[in-house]
């Protein structure tokens, strides 16, 4: 049995600012998926530590024992295993958290707990090219650009409290009534036409099989296949 593979990204505008961090764990189909921002300032390499824990931490504690975790960044994939060696955190931890130029090693506690994670763990490591075009049509890279765009969401969508005045009296937030409801827009593409349809379904890969269709995948076949034989379109 194939091991699961787990996707992740993140994502920081600058170093100092809040990160946004993703996760796609996937299977024969899409099994989660999560999201969300650094405690505090953060720099793009700590959001990319931060994705793999909050991941791994999934993977854990849904049960599974082995996985593969596929990024984009050379920083996080060279520090757990470089070209089948032990990667540089690895040797860091080994030597009192310092480089191999005697440097304190940043984003200590962050590889800490990585590292903690992989111990209980069967982990491959595996890097692949990001942001690849949507020609590109492979799960590597489509689950590479949708992880990529869940973290930049949940890095823009942070909002930091407004700072108030002692004594002041906190304004009250009335929301616009939405021009659709939620639930509205969440079926709106199942009205699509299936050519329609079938581009969103591989647009957006967290969509499960199971969610669209009682269907289920032959041995070995790719999402894409599947979307068209189901719709009986061709893409």
């Amino acid at each position: 049995m194939t091991a699961p593979r787990l996707y992740t990204d993140g994502s920081c505008a600058a170093p100092g600012a809040v990160g946004g961090w993703a996760w796609i764990l996937v299977g024969d189909d899409v099994i989660a998926c999560g999201s969300g921002v650094t405690p505090g300032s953060s720099t793009h390499q700590a959001a990319e530590v931060t994705a793999a824990i909050a991941g791994l931490s999934y993977v854990e504690a849904f049960g599974l024992s082995e996985v593969e975790l596929v990024s984009d960044s050379r920083y996080l994939v060279d520090g757990m295993s470089r070209n089948g060696r032990t990667g540089w955190a690895h040797v860091a931890a080994a030597s009192e958290w310092r480089t191999t130029r005697r440097q304190p090693l940043k984003n200590r506690v962050l590889w800490e707990r990585l590292l903690a994670l992989e111990s209980r763990l069967a982990v491959t490591w595996r890097h692949v090219l990001g942001h690849r075009p949507k020609t590109d049509t492979s799960d590597d890279a489509r689950y590479n650009r949708e992880v990529d765009v869940l973290a930049g969401q949940a890095r823009r969508n942070f909002l930091a409290p407004a700072p108030q005045t002692s004594g002041a009296t906190p304004s009250r937030t009335t929301s616009a009534t939405p021009s659709k409801s939620a639930a509205t827009a969440t079926r709106s593409w199942r009205d699509l036409p299936d050519t329609q349809k079938a581009e969103h379904l591989l647009a957006k890969p967290t969509i499960s099989d199971s969610s669209w269709t009682n269907e289920k995948r032959l041995p070995g076949e790719s999402r894409t296949a599947f979307v068209g034989r189901i719709l009986k379109v061709r893409v």
